[in-house]
């Protein structure tokens, strides 16, 4: 009591009386020790971590302590380390470690004295990035008729303009799911790579892909036009990375197999050997003669009707909504009859035809501008050959005269149909003779300037709207080696070869590209000298080159080889085992995939239709002359608008 507080003295009293007023009042409060950081479960990849523990007294004036006690324990139950924490802040003690080994720590920290533990705080040293399944999807599958090979024979592959799916999944629950990356680096002719790039690659829905069945998982699309493929087929590396909530990294490696063929029909059993380019429609259509009809086929290489018209050898022409339908144009023999004829290209029922008894040959189709009365109609107009002489026939459907046929002409030679400047149709004879004639009145006419008279035989011409009718005529010259002959306005000259252009196709600055017999290249100034030459194959060039908007050229030779070269003539790449071709290629936009290129279909001496997908969009369509037949119609009329083909 009272006595035993003064018996203590001063200070027994002061002890006494707080003593006893605590004593008597809510009892003694501990200190209060908690974990500032790192939080609880805490998952590093940082080896350095700070321990901060805070410490509050329940008397305001009693001196906090200068430092605590740690440690820390493997999560075997080893000591990791212990130790005291620092204060550098009135009521916060801290000690910055450095993680030894990965995985879990605990740590425990209490007051000087051992009191007043508290944890364990668990920390987990993590620096193992996810595991990553990367997969590519299998391609779409592709129609496969009985007679069509829509797959690539050398492997299931994505096209070259196809978005190809790849997705990238992970079993770790610490994922971050913004931390999937995908690149892919392209082919370079020499099989070497590119640098990886994430250009063409998007992120799709995660339904898109199949293999998409974890919920960490990311779709891609890949956009296939986009790396460099400096080659017909090949595979492109992938590399694909995660990363977790802490920032672990991860990759892996794959491949993705891609292909430029589209399809090879195969069905065309009565086709022979193709000689000659098919022609396009205006909605894709393509259109091939073989040794029985007339083919329509789909994009997809499906057949939509075969009219069988006898024999055809050379091109069809297409004509545009002429009296109100698409009309094809072609040239056939049967049963000793030359026949100059159209279809309706949407059903291939007869719109109309011009024959010619005794026919033992004839060249292509050409497409002109021919008046009737006073209504302009697409008309046609094709050379058949007779015992000692040829017919220019002019074919104009569903009018009440619809042929218009000369009296007058020399025999033409196999697949060199006319071509024409608007209502002028210029073609090369049998007997080394350059014609020129016009419809006037409803008869032909022959330009004064014309016949031409050249020494050899004469090959396919093109024209060039450089001049006032000039004339490209290629010919072998008077002698083994090839020549090249341009005739302006009944002036011509000669730029010798080193073997027979296979013919010629002219760019919007006026150089001329041919192809030789030889297998070589040739580039002439519009002067017609001799710029560049490249030796491209062992075998010859099968006729005109073709030219596209982002400065290609593409050429086919007779042993079965599609090659690339740009304006230079160097061979971007090419390809052999094609089957022989003794025809040019024709192009078509890409319908299937607007924007990523455009489609080259070939012909065989097997009777093959090839489709291959190339990078080029489009044709040079400020050129007067880019291809055979000068455009995907194969009108052969230098005034048809080439802004009609421009692709999307």
């Amino acid at each position: 009591g009272t006595g035993g507080g003064a018996g203590g003295g001063t200070g027994g009293g002061a002890g006494g009386g707080t003593a006893g007023g605590a004593g008597g009042g809510a009892g003694p409060v501990d200190p209060t020790l908690v974990f500032i950081a790192p939080a609880n479960n805490f998952h590093t990849a940082d080896a350095s971590v700070t321990l901060v523990v805070g410490l509050t007294l329940p008397d305001a004036s009693v001196t906090l302590p200068s430092q605590l006690s740690f440690r820390g324990v493997f999560s075997d139950g080893g000591t990791f380390q212990s130790g005291v924490l620092t204060s550098p802040d009135a009521g916060q003690y801290s000690a910055a470690l450095t993680l030894t080994d990965l995985g879990l720590y605990s740590f425990f920290a209490t007051l000087p004295d051992g009191g007043g533990q508290i944890g364990p705080r668990v920390v987990n040293f993590d620096q193992t990035g996810p595991l990553l399944t990367l997969n590519v999807q299998a391609p779409p599958s592709r129609p496969n008729f009985t007679t069509l090979i829509s797959d690539d024979p050398a492997g299931v592959a994505w096209q070259r303009d196809e978005e190809a799916l790849v997705s990238l999944s992970s079993s770790s629950s610490d994922l971050d799911d913004a931390g999937f990356t995908l690149r892919i680096a392209g082919l370079l002719a020499d099989g070497g790579q590119t640098s990886l790039a994430d250009a063409g690659i998007r992120v799709r829905n995660a339904g898109a892909c199949t293999a998409c069945a974890s919920a960490t998982c990311r779709c891609f699309g890949v956009d296939l036009s986009v790396p460099t493929l400096a080659a017909f087929r090949g595979s492109f590396a992938l590399e694909a990375r995660g990363r977790d909530t802490v920032g672990n990294t991860t990759q892996t490696q794959g491949t993705l197999p891609v292909t430029r063929w589209r399809w090879q029909r195969i069905s065309l059993a009565d086709a022979g050997a193709l000689s000659a380019a098919p022609a396009i429609g205006p909605d894709g259509t393509v259109y091939v003669g073989t040794s029985n009809g007339l083919h329509a086929l789909a994009l997809n290489g499906g057949e939509t009707w075969l009219a069988t018209v006898g024999a055809i050898t050379s091109s069809p022409a297409v004509a545009r909504s002429d009296a109100g339908v698409d009309l094809v144009f072609y040239t056939s023999t049967n049963a000793g009859s030359g026949f100059l004829g159209a279809r309706i290209g949407s059903s291939g029922v007869a719109a109309d035809q011009c024959s010619a008894l005794t026919s033992s040959g004839l060249g292509g189709v050409s497409l002109l501008d021919s008046v009737v009365g006073s209504v302009p109609r697409l008309s046609a107009v094709a050379v058949l050959n007779g015992a000692t002489a040829g017919t220019l026939f002019l074919l104009r459907p569903f009018d009440t005269t619809a042929c218009t046929l000369s009296n007058f002409s020399s025999p033409i030679g196999q697949g060199n149909g006319p071509v024409c400047d608007g209502a002028e149709v210029f073609y090369p004879g049998t007997d080394s003779v350059l014609h020129n004639y016009s419809l006037s009145t409803g008869a032909w006419v022959g330009n004064p300037s014309y016949p031409l008279n050249f020494t050899g035989a004469l090959g396919p011409l093109s024209l060039d709207s450089h001049g006032v009718n000039r004339v490209l005529v290629s010919s072998t010259g008077p002698s083994a080696t090839g020549a090249y002959f341009e005739v302006d306005g009944g002036e011509s000259f000669t730029t010798a070869q080193p073997a027979a252009p296979t013919g010629m196709a002219v760019a919007a600055n006026g150089f001329v590209f041919l192809g030789l017999a030889d297998g070589t290249l040739v580039r002439l100034t519009g002067a017609g000298a001799i710029d560049a030459t490249a030796s491209v194959s062992a075998s010859g060039i099968s006729g005109t080159p073709l030219l596209t908007s982002d400065s290609r050229l593409y050429a086919t030779t007779t042993a079965g080889q599609l090659v690339v070269a740009d304006r230079s003539l160097a061979v971007e790449w090419s390809v052999d085992g094609l089957g022989a071709i003794a025809a040019p290629p024709a192009f078509d936009c890409d319908r299937n995939n607007p924007g990523r290129g455009g489609v080259l279909y070939l012909t065989n001496a097997n009777g093959v239709v090839l489709a291959v997908i190339v990078d080029s969009h489009q044709l040079e369509l400020t050129a007067p002359w880019p291809m055979d037949g000068h455009d995907p119609r194969h009108t052969a009329n230098l005034l048809t608008p080439m802004s009609e083909f421009t692709c999307p």
